[in-house]
């Protein structure tokens, strides 16, 4: 009955945004009937297309007005734009290499070039023209003077100041003279979260979240930073248990090191030098539930696809990296199966979340289901 609700209220408003876009276009056909030299009104046309799902009819028009105007570089970089949603990655990256060529300066090409390039798994090389869109934003509120002057967010140690100051060359902008703004954050959290550079990553995904231009984008780049904080408590306890068995192996092996650690507690050792460890991965399993929490509710409220994989990947962190005994009876491995599967339901092409079901399904032993999950994923992609 949900999902039915969720299909008719997804009909009706499909419908009432075909007819304001047919609106629209039939206004600027008029327009370009009237003067047919006006660039900036067919390339209005032409992203009126791309946004309605034709990047074909897209691409003809910008193809037509790059021919007749080669150094109009809006309609250039919107052609790169059509080319990389048809798939055409090459073209792609060409349009925005030419735009960037002509125009150095150029935020948009710039932005959706290291977009491009995350896009194909070429995170370091996407940092550059990432945090050179940041930076030639013509609007410079210094986001990083900013977070210092407020002092949220510091540590008494000063880390995440010296996390900022190192993002400090493309920092120049918080809100951005362009649209993308928040978008360009994003790309370059995720770049930095592929290469591990968790701090450095979860600071570009806060600063997406707090340039977003609306509430749902705002909450959207939310998602993705709590996301990046699940997969760097992830990492971190990972870390923790491979250097516990790494000490573990050294006491067997060598007695002397369980001596050392008897002759410390004899003489008045206020705490055994395991101890600390398992403060600190008590500290990251708690940190891991606060993620999960409002992960939770971001997923209640979006009800989107990718908050339910975002849900889904830290439920499946959480029950792999931490067990389950830390929370009673609940087994975050269902849970997240049910969050993917919820998102696959509104959105069966996703296949990141068809390989994050199949390596939860691996993870829980389910060699067989993971197998045939990874299978719908390679259709999907």
């Amino acid at each position: 009955a949900q999902l039915k609700e969720r299909a008719m209220a997804a009909e009706t408003g499909g419908a009432m945004r075909v007819s304001r876009l047919t609106e629209i276009q039939n206004r600027l056909i008029q327009i370009t009937e009237t003067d047919p030299t006006k660039c900036d009104v067919w390339n209005a046309l032409a992203l009126l297309y791309l946004n309605d799902g034709d990047a074909e009819g897209c691409k003809k028009i910008l193809k037509t007005i790059t021919q007749s105007h080669p150094d109009y570089l809006d309609a250039l970089n919107n052609l790169g734009i059509a080319e990389l949603q048809l798939g055409a990655h090459r073209e792609s990256a060409t349009a925005f290499q030419e735009v960037i060529m002509k125009d150095p300066n150029h935020i948009e090409a710039l932005c959706n070039y290291g977009l491009a390039l995350v896009c194909h798994g070429l995170h370091e090389q996407a940092i550059q023209p990432l945090s050179d869109a940041l930076h030639k934003s013509s609007c410079h509120l210094n986001y990083v003077r900013r977070r210092h002057q407020q002092k949220e967010h510091l540590n008494e140690n000063g880390s995440e100041k010296k996390v900022i100051a190192q993002l400090e060359p493309c920092c120049r902008s918080l809100y951005g003279s362009f649209r993308g703004v928040a978008t360009c954050w994003a790309g370059l959290a995720v770049a930095y979260a592929a290469m591990g550079r968790w701090k450095l990553a979860e600071v570009a995904s806060k600063a997406a979240e707090r340039s977003g231009r609306s509430l749902s984008e705002r909450t959207r780049f939310s998602v993705l930073n709590l996301s990046i904080q699940a997969r760097r408590i992830a990492a971190e306890l990972t870390m923790d248990a491979k250097e516990g068995e790494i000490r573990k192996e050294a006491s067997a092996e060598h007695p002397a090191f369980k001596e050392q650690r008897d002759n410390g507690a004899e003489a008045g050792s206020s705490r055994s030098s395991t101890e600390p460890e398992n403060n600190s991965g008590s500290h990251r399993n708690s940190e891991m539930e606060s993620v999960v929490s409002r992960l939770r509710t971001q997923a209640r409220e979006l009800k989107t696809a990718s908050a339910y994989a975002a849900l889904g990947n830290a439920l499946r962190l959480r029950h792999e990296v931490s067990g389950e005994e830390a929370s009673g009876n609940r087994s975050f491995g269902a849970e997240a199966a049910e969050r993917f599967v919820e998102a696959l339901e509104l959105d069966r092409d996703d296949a990141a979340s068809w390989v994050q079901l199949a390596l939860l399904q691996l993870s829980s032993g389910e060699h067989r289901s993971a197998f045939d999950i990874s299978q719908e994923s390679t259709r999907a992609g």
